[in-house]
């Protein structure tokens, strides 16, 4: 349906009105006769450019649904005075606007998620965002807010990041790797949906599926060092400690895109929501550092930041002793996760009844080239030792206690991080530093676990670390995968290896994997045979071999050097 008929004014008793998936530009000013009407749902009317001009007629609205309404330009005037509404779950702010975000201000029996773009084009931005009134907003579950249009800066929004070109040519997309039994490769690694009930499932980065991860579904694996588009997510914050752009240590001066990322620091105390908050998503915010409000939301269960290209390092994360999911993408100027030390740290997350962030379940690092180490110093002593300066600092490094899933990507410089030895879902690691994974398979030397911080559950003094993981994919430049990665991969049941040019064998360790039912090898161009123990993989169910030449020929149906080594697997894809 392109149009809604006038008529729709005489249906005076309507509560209820479905228009969702129609080609609608424009709704007819008599809709606003139906003052009875509580529920307007506009769901992926993608050609509606407008709302009604007297919409503050329309008084019984609790519900106006306009999820993928993305055509709108603007939010009428009036729609403040429904204060009655529950559901508005985005807000469109137009260009050049003064007054637009004033309609949200007495909106503060919202609930559920709210999305707020464009807030690169609000004028006085500083007044603006606090006429918002989003403090105030204690029923609101998730809050999204977009700094720029898309495309603005050459980015497109709504690109998964997981559909580029790798730098060897191979289309990700293309290259899906395929499920386990027991992995199911259906679900989308992207969902975020947690047991309170926060939807996050417009979050394209998360990897949660039935058992947890779907390594099958993971196409950016062979993806380019700058391969993620960050996609679908958002852009926002400043702190109660405002800083001054101009200070030495941060260069915040206006950039070649005009805008000035002192005014979007000062402005970002303005947008503090209430401590409620489960869920906030940023995107294509330009300031040095995040508000420091962000430290206190003790509530967030997922934070998504995304396409902040100025920022340099965020407020202290370990407070959010709730936090399941997080999410730091596309960051091309961020060095450290938190400014401070690491001592300092995990000393006040002893002084608290929680531990190092005791409720991190999924981590997602991707596309940070600059990013360091999580802490700027690991030790205060007389002279704070860089992050990457020390060889001894892993003696003492806290680790993730329930870090289940954790995607490593396009992160070439970090050096220092918590380590994540009860990961059980999943490891994707592509085309970043390999230091955190040495030290964490390094902790089987030192007990089991980090030194005597309280970071580790109980149960990893008893399992190895990695002896829990269950899919691991591996995008590296390396020759050859050390033997000591596979020892304890006793419950793994999906590896992928591809976009990995210089490796020439694998390991004999191999046949520690004694649950694999699924192996993935693709663009390996120079690697030439398969381990001897891959004879003993009784349990592999499938394997595939894609773009290795040589492997290819090795592995011939019947005439092949290795063909003894893989004829007992049920199903082989060798192309």
């Amino acid at each position: 349906m392109k149009m809604l008929p006038d008529t729709i004014g005489t249906l005076m008793h309507l509560k209820y009105l479905d228009l969702s998936s129609n080609h609608i530009e424009i709704l007819p000013s008599s809709i606003t006769k139906l003052v009875n009407l509580q529920t307007l749902k506009l769901f992926q009317c993608t050609k509606l450019r407008e709302l009604p001009v007297r919409i503050q007629k329309m008084v019984s609205l609790k519900h106006l649904d306009l999820e993928d309404c993305e055509n709108l330009t603007h939010m009428p005037p009036g729609l403040g005075q429904l204060t009655s509404l529950q559901t508005l779950n985005l807000f469109v702010v137009s260009n050049g606007s003064s007054r637009g975000l004033v309609e949200l201000n007495k909106l503060n029996d919202l609930r559920g998620n709210i999305k707020i773009i464009n807030l690169a084009w609000v004028k006085d931005a500083t007044s603006e965002f606090k006429v918002a009134n989003l403090k105030e907003k204690e029923h609101l579950n998730g809050l999204r807010l977009f700094w720029n249009p898309e495309g603005d800066d050459g980015v497109d929004a709504s690109d998964d990041e997981n559909s580029v070109e790798g730098d060897d040519g191979v289309d990700a997309s293309d290259d899906e790797f395929h499920s386990v039994e027991g992995v199911d490769a259906s679900d989308d690694e992207n969902s975020m949906e947690g047991d309170d009930g926060v939807d996050a499932s417009d979050d394209e980065n998360s990897m949660e599926g039935d058992d947890g991860v779907d390594a099958s579904d993971d196409e950016n694996f062979v993806e380019g060092d700058d391969g993620v588009d960050a996609s679908d997510d958002e852009n926002s914050m400043e702190g109660d400690d405002r800083v001054d752009a101009s200070d030495d240590e941060f260069h915040s001066v206006e950039g070649d895109d005009g805008v000035d990322a002192n005014d979007d620091e000062n402005s970002m105390d303005s947008l503090q929501p209430h401590d409620s908050l489960k869920s906030l998503e940023v995107e294509g915010y330009m300031g040095v550092r995040v508000s420091s409000w962000l430290s206190f939301l003790t509530n967030l269960v997922d934070l998504m930041i995304f396409n902040c290209k100025k920022c340099q390092y965020l407020p202290p994360l370990y407070q959010l002793s709730s936090l399941r999911e997080l999410h730091i993408e596309l960051m091309d100027s961020l060095e450290y996760i938190t400014d401070g030390d690491m001592n300092d740290e995990i000393s006040a997350s002893l002084a608290s009844p929680s531990t190092f962030f005791p409720s991190l379940e999924e981590l997602n690092l991707t596309n940070c080239p600059n990013l360091k180490g999580w802490w700027r110093s690991v030790d205060k002593g007389n002279e704070a030792i860089s992050s990457s300066s020390t060889n001894h600092y892993h003696q003492y490094i806290p680790s993730f206690p329930r870090l289940s899933c954790f995607r490593f990507q396009s992160c070439p410089k970090m050096t220092c991080m918590p380590l994540f030895p009860n990961l059980e879902k999943g490891l994707f690691l592509i085309k970043s530093s390999l230091k955190a994974l040495e030290e964490t398979i390094e902790m089987n030397n030192r007990g089991g676990r980090a030194s005597s911080f309280p970071s580790s559950s109980s149960s990893s003094s008893f399992s190895p670390p990695l002896s829990k993981l269950k899919v691991l994919q591996l995008g590296l430049e390396l020759e050859s995968l050390p033997e000591e990665w596979f020892k304890n991969l006793i419950s793994l049941e999906s590896l992928g290896i591809g976009g990995c040019p210089n490796l020439t064998s694998l390991p004999e360790g191999m046949s520690h994997l004694t649950s694999l039912q699924d192996l993935d090898i693709r663009y390996c161009t120079n690697l030439t045979s398969l381990p001897e123990g891959m004879s003993h993989l009784t349990s592999l169910k499938r394997l595939l071999i894609n773009n290795c030449p040589q492997l290819m020929q090795r592995c011939e149906k019947e005439n092949g050097e290795d063909w003894d080594k893989i004829s007992h697997i049920p199903n082989l894809i060798i192309y």
